[in-house]
């Protein structure tokens, strides 16, 4: 169960003019905030969300299914922050998120921050960070940005002022992975100000 959970059932739910400050989003069995888009359609009204001041804490433990107090389906799928959308048609709008830490404890299984959708001129949803600190304790990436099914083209991500503090083993992987599923093809990916140690 994520802590924050974006997830319309239909392309005419509209997501708009949502603001969200100074959260805490702490050991969340799922993912701590997550953007589930698969309804949407190119149709959808553009989307608006905004995160300021947020903090993202992993569970203390690995959650199993039918473990106490553990509810996901999927131990193998959990993330600080999920966005992930249709890769053939996608709304267009930002999800900005703006002074955002993510503490990793070692116990979510995929990158603390993942963006998984295409991008391009039928895809023009852009996620926005800036300011976004990630607290590491695993040698996977901190950040990755890829493209879903076979759309072959990822990207639409902005990142400004980000920190990635590796905790367990500063050389054990890239922070930033991207790739995309068949031509390794990025779209406007842009980040500036990083700092990895």
């Amino acid at each position: 169960m994520a802590g924050i959970d974006f997830e319309p059932n239909e392309a005419r739910n509209k997501i708009s003019r949502v603001k969200l400050t100074n959260c805490r989003v702490v050991e969340n069995a799922g993912a701590g905030v997550q953007f589930a888009l698969h309804a949407y359609t190119d149709r959808t009204e553009p989307m608006d969300v905004q995160f300021n001041g947020t903090l993202i804490v992993s569970p203390p433990s690995v959650c199993y299914p039918g473990a106490a107090g553990c509810y996901t389906k999927k131990p193998y799928y959990r993330w600080g922050i999920l966005i992930e959308a249709n890769p053939k048609t996608l709304p267009s709008g930002t999800i900005r998120m703006t002074d955002t830490t993510v503490l990793d404890k070692g116990h979510w299984s995929s990158p603390p921050v993942w963006v998984e959708k295409s991008a391009g001129p039928s895809a023009p949803l852009m996620v926005d960070f800036n300011n976004l600190t990630v607290n590491t304790s695993r040698g996977t990436p901190a950040i990755s940005v890829s493209a879903t099914g076979t759309a072959g083209i990822s990207g639409g991500v902005r990142m400004v002022d980000v920190v990635v503090n590796r905790q367990c083993c500063p050389h054990g992987g890239p922070f930033l992975s991207a790739t995309s599923s068949q031509e390794n093809r990025l779209v406007d990916v842009s980040l500036s100000g990083a700092t990895v140690f």
